[in-house]
């Protein structure tokens, strides 16, 4: 059983290179990754009318990056801040948004590894 039911607030810095930065998240809620999962999910009508699941990637690309991020010292061409907000998610190029996915995938495999870690040694009980 774990010892901390609950999700603490916490953020970590991010460096994203160029004297950029992110901050997420240290852990999402499990209401968080459950809302995540379910936005890669969608019904599409089949030509015959029965109803398909099929993977929505994008959108579970876009609310990931609104889900995990609190903050970023990201600017535009005229080298003026933008506030981190779903329509600045939007724009980001395919490229920054991949930046940000990386970071945020290092950092959740990251954390898993610690987790395995003290489950090996024997830290966690069953």
């Amino acid at each position: 059983m774990p010892n901390n039911w609950f999700v603490q607030p916490a953020v970590v810095r991010l460096d994203l290179g160029d004297g950029q930065w992110a901050e997420i998240k240290e852990q999402i809620t499990y209401g968080e990754a459950q809302r995540l999962s379910g936005a890669m999910l969608r019904t599409v009508k089949t030509a015959a009318g029965d109803n398909e699941v099929g993977v929505d990637f994008a959108r579970y690309a876009v609310l990931k990056l609104q889900t995990w991020l609190v903050d970023w010292s990201l600017r535009d061409e005229a080298d003026k801040p933008v506030p981190l907000s779903p329509a600045a998610i939007e724009n980001l190029t395919p490229e920054a948004a991949e930046a940000l996915n990386a970071a945020i995938d290092a950092h959740v495999a990251e954390r898993a590894a610690g987790k395995a870690t003290s489950t090996s040694n024997g830290s966690a009980t069953r």
